[in-house]
């Protein structure tokens, strides 16, 4: 094992690129597909709006066998596309300001000889790509902070979903657990962790727990009013703020003075609401904190109590070749 006699500089390896994130630019198959049909129906949609009646022209292009425009180049579905996106362009007058169409179909003309985006299979590929990604960004921490890890060490990050502290286990060597602990919670690097850890469950982790989802899920809800509600007082079956105010109360006030959640107010109490007035009565602890581990081992993350390890991919490439 190659470890420094020297202190790990946790500096220099959070002052560089080497931050733990969960979310990095991956661009899809049906990302690259979105973009064709944006480009192709935008040419399209201006040479509509050219035309004296441009609904007329769209209709005659993909419903009036008779009219010279008739495309019976295309299939009776690849007709419906086309139609069903130039209305939708015509109505919503072109891309939104994001650059995005408000309707896409796959079955269109431009994929007639491409096989069809597997919505199943993307998702897993996303996956695997944010999982390399980390796995490469804890690599490079480890290094930047001179920290070698021996062939055969297996260790276990745990993560507290209240203040995103990572527990390192795993190892005889006190020492070592110390130091990457304290790499793994300098900066936003826990939360990251986290996050990634969340988004890699799938349905069948054996660390998933409704009860456990629900409490996370307001926890980290009510932290856009700028509480954690872990630290705050409990009293008459509320959780108060440090100047007095209920803070869901507030979570909720938050919403009415924003135009654009003011309607969702209601649907946010119900939704929130039995959760947070359960903790409110019996206690924080009256439901489990969605805490949450992952191995690891080989320079990888390696997933934990459920079937699909990210890391390693070889059943991916398997599904990928049984829906060919």
């Amino acid at each position: 094992m190659k470890i420094s006699n020297q202190q790990p500089n946790y500096a220099q390896a959070t002052q560089t690129n080497t931050k733990i994130q969960h979310r990095n630019a991956f661009e899809s198959d049906g990302d690259k597909q979105e973009k064709i049909l944006e480009e192709k129906y935008t040419k399209i949609h201006q040479e509509n709006l050219r035309q004296p009646d441009p609904m007329r022209h769209i209709l005659d292009k993909y419903d009036n066998p008779y009219s010279p425009k008739f495309r019976s180049d295309l299939t009776a579905e690849e007709r419906r596309a086309a139609e069903k996106m130039e209305l939708n362009l015509l109505k919503t007058g072109g891309l939104k300001t994001n650059g995005k169409m408000g309707y896409y179909d796959f079955r269109d003309a431009a994929f007639r000889n491409t096989p069809k985006v597997n919505g199943l299979v993307e998702n897993y590929e996303k996956q695997a790509f944010q999982r390399e990604q980390v796995n490469n960004q804890i690599g490079e921490l480890l290094k930047s902070a001179g920290i070698s890890l021996p062939t055969g060490t297996n260790l276990t990050f745990t993560v507290n979903p209240n203040d995103f502290s990572v527990a390192v286990s795993g190892s005889k060597d006190k020492l070592l657990l110390r130091q990457i602990e304290q790499l793994l919670n300098t900066e936003q690097n826990g939360q990251e962790l986290y996050r990634h850890i969340f988004k890699s469950l799938d349905d069948d982790s054996s660390q998933r727990s409704k009860a456990a989802e629900r409490k996370y899920s307001l926890i980290s809800t009510l932290r856009t009013t700028g509480y954690d509600l872990s630290k705050l007082e409990r009293k008459d079956g509320k959780f108060l703020t440090p100047d007095g105010q209920d803070v869901f109360e507030l979570y909720l006030n938050n919403m009415r003075a924003n135009p654009y959640e003011k309607n969702y107010v209601m649907a946010a109490a119900s939704h929130y609401g039995p959760t947070y007035y359960e903790l409110a009565k019996n206690g924080f602890d009256a439901l489990p904190d969605l805490t949450l581990s992952i191995h690891y081992a080989d320079g990888k993350l390696q997933d934990v109590g459920q079937k699909y390890n990210y890391s390693e991919t070889s059943w991916l490439t398997a599904l990928k070749n049984s829906m060919r």
